[in-house]
């Protein structure tokens, strides 16, 4: 007889194409293969409605929908109730982890516990913490993903005014009952391993790195000899403040330096959804915005990668794909999150924007490009191929069943 296992993960995530969709999706296909059955509550609206019958029909997988409720769309007492519980309530401090408290996922929960009983649960993100008390009472062991460490993740996005310090407290403590609460972390990266191990080191914690990677994966790259040579960045969506902080800079400071140093040598390209006018309708000479694409097609062609990390937790996977993919990259050491990269070997790093500049001119050296795309494919091969991933969650699952 199979195993049950129970995901619990937030809005419907088969759609969406940003990292962390991808990731959700990517590790339900995984159980899915590893011969599981799978159930998955997920948060939807009703734009979602046909593609939840068909992705459940087409994978096998039960998915029970809860209808995602909008702040905005309540009421004048409604939010005054809401706020008023919130104050009164310090476990209602963190705005992410208050959504799960409300009954109508609590009751999909209880319903599922009782009438398909999992042999395990899977959360995705620590903010889903108000639903583990009904499993623990259950005696169901726990597994907790942590997309990024969300205490250090809201003020790097958020910035750091008073009101913010105040609100980093209450995440601080969900990403503590998080932990406490689960039979095992899967922390993204080893730099966020370390702080949950800190934070509580009587949970077992091991990092899981991004969960598509896998399919960014290429065994050869052609380094082409051309003038100019295509330079990328690319983020999913520019509503995250980390990616247009990151673009804003390349716009405004890096590729000005750049065609000032070396006039006709590069091509710029920015990739993404929802970049501002006030930034795409400005951009610099030798410089247009591609939009959002699909990496296969819109990266075949291009040499090189760019991509500051100004800020911003977790595992961004912008900086992650290029070195996947063999493309000679320039990114900020920080974004390394603690994966083993090395710096002139597998990638250039740059802090500053005369930094960042010349190590784009660095680039003109086809050798130097060829080594790099060489030496960034080997190490992401032996840390993010789906053998170690697989190993990773076989690992995790068998350890708590």
């Amino acid at each position: 007889m199979k195993k049950r296992i129970l995901v619990i993960t937030p809005k419907f995530p088969f759609l969406d194409r940003g990292a962390c969709q991808q990731d959700r999706t990517e590790g339900i296909l995984n159980l899915v293969r590893y011969g599981y059955e799978v159930r998955v509550i997920t948060k939807t609206t009703p734009k979602y409605e046909e593609a939840v019958a068909r992705v459940a029909a087409e994978h096998g997988i039960a998915i029970i929908p809860v209808p995602y409720k909008y702040a905005k769309y309540l009421t004048f007492k409604q939010r005054a109730a809401r706020r008023f519980r919130q104050v009164f309530n310090p476990r209602y401090w963190d705005g992410a982890a208050y959504e799960y408290f409300d009954p109508e996922i609590q009751a999909a929960l209880a319903r599922e516990l009782s009438d398909h009983r999992p042999d395990l649960v899977w959360f995705d993100y620590t903010y889903l913490w108000p639903l583990y008390p009904q499993i623990r009472r259950a005696g169901i062991p726990i597994i907790t993903r942590s997309i990024n460490f969300e205490p250090t993740h809201f003020l790097q996005e958020e910035g750091r005014s008073p009101w913010h310090l105040l609100k980093f407290l209450p995440k601080l403590a969900s990403e503590w009952r998080a932990i406490r609460g689960s039979n095992l972390l899967l922390a993204i990266t080893p730099s966020e391993e370390g702080i949950y191990r800190r934070l509580c080191g009587r949970t077992p914690v091991i990092t899981l790195p991004l969960r598509g990677l896998p399919k960014c994966l290429k065994k050869d790259r052609p380094t082409a000899d051309r003038r100019p040579l295509n330079v990328f960045f690319m983020g999913s969506s520019y509503s995250v403040p980390h990616n247009l902080g990151a673009a804003e800079f390349l716009v405004r400071e890096v590729i000005p330096e750049v065609l000032k140093r070396a006039p006709g040598e590069f091509r710029f390209v920015i990739f993404g959804a929802k970049l501002p006018p006030d930034i795409a309708d400005h951009l610099p000479e030798q410089t247009e915005y591609g939009g959002l694409i699909d990496p296969e097609v819109g990266l075949a062609d291009m040499d090189i990668a760019i991509i500051p990390s100004l800020f911003g937790a977790g595992m961004q996977q912008k900086i992650f794909e290029p070195l996947c993919r063999g493309i000679p990259t320039v990114a900020s050491a920080r974004g390394l999150a603690g994966y083993p990269f090395d710096p002139g070997i597998h990638l250039l790093t740059a802090g500053t924007r005369e930094e960042f500049a010349a190590a784009v001119l660095r680039l003109r050296d086809r050798d130097l490009r060829a080594r790099l795309s060489l030496a960034s494919r080997e190490r992401a091969q032996e840390l993010f191929s789906p053998a170690v991933i697989d190993g990773i969650i076989r690992q995790a699952l068998t350890d708590c069943l």
